[in-house]
């Protein structure tokens, strides 16, 4: 529910980030929040061939070689939103850097996070009661996951600024890998 959390708030960190920066329209924050979903999906394959004993089946069903090409479609596409020229007029580079400087601690916080996940699933699956328990945390993804973590992430970034949320999002992220 953290991993959810965390991952769901970064979506409009990093849409309140471009917007402040001046880079929106030409659909720039929908290919950068669509490439941060993206781009942690190789690393996410790695760490699940490290965590589970299953490697053959999951070399046949090809969906392997299909997260490692969406996660590199996703990393091409947040370079080409942060790197598009920009149609808005300029206050000078330190916007640019400070966005893309952003956009790529929210992605290193994504990838930690991607990697976390085969290991958390494969601790759910071995519990003795393991279809309740996944019931349950699909519920509780679904309402503080991806209601909450958003909500939150946008008031801390209205009222409080960059810092805190990446400081909560750090915190969040620390959490997981830790207890993966």
């Amino acid at each position: 529910t953290m991993r959810i959390f965390a991952q769901s708030a970064m979506v409009p960190v990093v849409a309140l980030s471009m917007r402040d920066a001046h880079w929106t329209g030409n659909y720039r924050q929908t290919l950068a929040v669509a490439a941060m979903f993206l781009m942690p999906l190789p690393f996410e394959v790695i760490a699940g061939s490290v965590s589970c004993s299953c490697g053959p089946r999951q070399a046949q069903d090809g969906t392997t070689t299909s997260k490692i090409i969406s996660g590199a479609i996703g990393g091409a596409a947040l370079l080409v939103a942060g790197l598009q020229p920009q149609n808005i007029a300029n206050d000078g580079d330190g916007e640019l850097m400070t966005l893309l400087s952003r956009i790529f601690e929210l992605g290193i916080l994504m990838v930690a996070l991607g990697m976390a996940a085969p290991f958390n699933a494969a601790k759910l699956y071995q519990q003795k009661d393991a279809e309740h328990s996944i019931v349950v945390l699909e519920w509780l993804k679904a309402y503080i996951g991806r209601l909450l973590g958003p909500f939150c992430s946008v008031l801390l970034y209205s009222f409080l600024g960059y810092g805190p949320v990446l400081a909560v999002l750090a915190l969040a992220t620390a959490l997981v890998t830790l207890t993966a």
